[in-house]
């Protein structure tokens, strides 16, 4: 979510993406923007008024994230928590993509099943 996307922008990007996995088998990766200090996005944050700096992650790994500033942006077309929740349904979306490929490739080539079996 960059401070001129808006939800449609965004929207767009991440079906793109999962077409991507499910035509081609290219593997996405999503990562949140981030305006750190020294860049130009977070100029642009702090010019347009979207910077917000008092975003809590949620934090459910091992490394203390919370711990850390963080530098989000927030428009009137979305927020940090919205695009969190977005990250987490499209990378479940990627994992019953990719769960779903796997499984049909194993079952039309079920060989290389039975020689992982055989190798474990």
């Amino acid at each position: 979510g960059f401070p001129r996307e808006n939800m449609q922008h965004i929207r767009t990007t991440l079906d793109f993406a999962l077409e991507s996995l499910r035509r081609y088998y290219v593997m996405p990766h999503l990562a949140i923007a981030r305006a750190d200090p020294g860049t130009a996005l977070y100029a642009e944050a702090v010019a347009t008024g979207t910077l917000v700096t008092d975003h809590a992650v949620a934090n459910l790994g091992p490394i203390p994230i919370d711990r850390f500033v963080r530098h989000d942006i927030r428009t009137e077309e979305f927020t940090p928590e919205v695009l969190e929740r977005l990250s987490d349904a499209f990378y479940r979306r990627v994992i019953g993509i990719t769960l779903a490929k796997t499984a049909r490739s194993l079952f039309v080539r079920p060989r290389i099943a039975l020689r992982a079996v055989e190798r474990a």
